[in-house]
C-alpha cells in the first residue's frame, strides 16, 4: 500500500486486509522498489514486527469502537430507558400535572 497517510489505524485496518506493505508517499523510490520486489519474490515486504505492530493498533481501536456498542445491545428496552411496547418513558418532574399537586421548580405565574 502506497499512502500518504500516516494513520497508524488506517495503515493497520490495510494491512489487516490483506496489504503485504505499507510504504509512505514520501518514501525514496529505492524504498518502493525494495518493498515491491521483495512482495513479488514472496518475501516479507515490512519487517513482521512492524506490521504486526500496526495491525494491532487496528484491532484495539476497532474493538473500543465496538465495545460500546456491543454493552448497549445486552440491555433490555427497560434499562435503555424505553417504557412498554418500545416507548421512552416520561422523565421525572416532566409528567402531566395532577389537579392540586404542585411539581418542584413549577411556577405559576
Amino acid at each position: 500500500m502506497l499512502s500518504g497517510t500516516a494513520s497508524n489505524t488506517r495503515i493497520g485496518a490495510a494491512l489487516d486486509a490483506g496489504a503485504l506493505a505499507w510504504v509512505p508517499e514520501m518514501a525514496p523510490i529505492a524504498v518502493l522498489l525494495r518493498a515491491v520486489r521483495a512482495a513479488l519474490a514472496g518475501r516479507d515486504a515490512m519487517p513482521p514486527a512492524r506490521r504486526d505492530q500496526y495491525v494491532a493498533v487496528f484491532r484495539r481501536r476497532r474493538a473500543e469502537r465496538e465495545e460500546p456498542a456491543v454493552k448497549l445491545g445486552r440491555l433490555t428496552p427497560r434499562a435503555r430507558g424505553a417504557g412498554p411496547a418500545g416507548r421512552r418513558a416520561p422523565r421525572a418532574g416532566r409528567g402531566p400535572a395532577l389537579p392540586g399537586v404542585r411539581r418542584p421548580g413549577l411556577r405559576r405565574g
